[in-house]
């Protein structure tokens, strides 16, 4: 498509030079035509002075824009609270309107701009601090559901590393036991070879009692320049994880940085992983304190395992001492893995909630019942020989095979104290190695 030229369409000095050409060199042509004598007719006046009018018309519009500009500069500069800048005359002081307003609006990119920038950082920090949460409420939904502390050290130093960028994030925990390190997690360098060199730092490792800054500047620490020389990094960022005024583990990141380019942003993450560290940490003592203090089973609320044991050891050195007979049942669902791959695992820890309550109303107030397995479960007959206890048996499992239905499969092993075995562990490997098939092959 093709561009339409007008007069407005041109620039400053185009349009003056037109309004010149029409007010000047044209009339000055037909004047001096008419001094050397030629005739000019009217239609050729007529045509000059539509040429003049129309020049002048084009001055005065282009000093009436000019008035308008001025005008609007003004306005303009008052409305922003500025007082117009004044001059010599007009053209002076419009002259200086313009570079007033030029320089406020370039004032207001550059303010711009550094709301711009100010706007980016800071959804840097908001999109980092809602990773950080995201993590930790991941760490403790993992805690909650599977507490095992390598998983989530594995966890936090997997994300460290992607929250801060660096080349190397490791997590050092204390053996308890020994007093040695015991590398947890690393990543970005061999473990094998990092855990060799944790272990020749180990007195040192745990004397830090606060966060430290290692760099490969710092002469006076020659054990972790060797450190940092050897995984070539330029520095190191060690956090104590503290539990009951002790440090029982390290949490640290290996990074290309100088010492002067952590900021105290980048130092409080790591702070606050080796924190929720040792939270995590000392809840899994705490939970495991509890688990050894529990005397039930937490899914069918029978004994557990480990009283059962002791309690069978008790019954048969009382038994052997009064020369009175002691059996141990072992009850065993034979079809429960399958049970759980075609129903389900809720629905085969159901079968088992449902055994051990019959069981609860079934057995007499002296026997003893607890889960010694996944999907067995022992009972301690006081009083009571191989016979009388194979009579039991046969009752129970009667009584249970018609109120738990033919989906779970059911086998009973029963041994006697002293005849096969004078120990809780002698009965129990008895127990485990010889099916009562007297009780599998009844009909109930």
């Amino acid at each position: 498509m093709a561009r339409t030229k007008s007069v407005t369409g041109l620039g400053l000095k185009r349009i003056i030079w037109v309004s010149f050409s029409l007010i000047t060199i044209f009339p000055l042509v037909i004047l001096v035509y008419y001094f050397y004598g030629y005739q000019i007719s009217f239609w050729a006046v007529l045509v000059l002075s539509v040429i003049v009018f129309l020049g002048w018309f084009i001055v005065f519009k282009s000093f009436f824009s000019f008035i308008g500009i001025y005008k609007y500069s003004k306005s303009a500069l008052r409305d922003i609270g500025e007082q117009p800048a004044s001059g010599s005359n007009e053209v002076q002081s419009l002259e200086n309107m313009i570079g007033l307003l030029s320089d406020k609006v370039k004032s207001g990119f550059d303010q711009l701009k550094d709301f711009t920038q100010k706007t980016e950082d800071l959804n840097k920090e908001v999109s980092q601090k809602v990773l950080i949460l995201s993590v930790m409420l991941q760490a403790n939904d993992l805690f909650y559901k599977n507490p095992n502390t390598e998983e989530i050290i594995k966890f936090f130093s997997h994300h460290l590393k992607r929250i801060l960028n660096t080349e190397l994030s490791f997590c050092v925990l204390k053996d308890t036991a020994s007093g040695q390190s015991k590398l947890a997690e690393c990543l970005g360098v061999e473990s094998i070879k990092f855990g060799e060199l944790i272990e020749k730092l180990n007195k040192d490792l745990f004397s830090i009692t606060k966060m430290v800054i290692y760099d490969e500047r710092d002469k006076e620490f020659d054990c972790w320049r060797v450190l940092i020389e050897e995984i070539r990094v330029k520095s190191m960022v060690l956090s104590p994880i503290i539990l009951k005024g002790k440090t029982m583990g390290i949490i640290g990141v290996g990074s290309q940085k100088t010492k002067d380019a952590f900021d105290k942003e980048y130092l409080d993450v790591i702070t606050l992983f080796s924190q929720n560290i040792a939270f995590i940490y000392e809840n899994e003592k705490l939970s495991s304190r509890v688990h050894e203090l529990e005397p039930f089973d937490p899914l069918t609320g029978l004994y557990n395992e480990k009283v059962i044991v002791k309690r069978l050891e008790a019954e048969v050195k009382r038994a052997t001492m009064c020369r009175r007979p002691c059996s141990f049942v072992m009850l065993n669902i034979t079809n429960y893995s399958d049970y759980q791959k075609q129903f389900g695992v809720i629905e085969a820890e159901q079968s088992l909630k449902n055994i051990a309550k019959i069981l609860k109303g079934t057995l007499r107030s002296i026997d003893i019942a607890g889960r010694i397995g996944l999907s067995t479960i022992g009972i301690i007959l006081m009083e009571t020989n191989k016979r009388q206890a194979q009579e039991l048996v046969s009752d129970l499992k009667a009584n249970l095979t018609q109120k738990c239905g033919d989906k779970t499969v059911l086998d009973f092993f029963i041994a006697e104290s002293p005849v096969n075995g004078v120990t809780a562990e002698e009965l129990l490997l008895y127990a485990q190695t010889h099916r009562d098939l007297s009780i599998a092959n009844e009909t109930p």
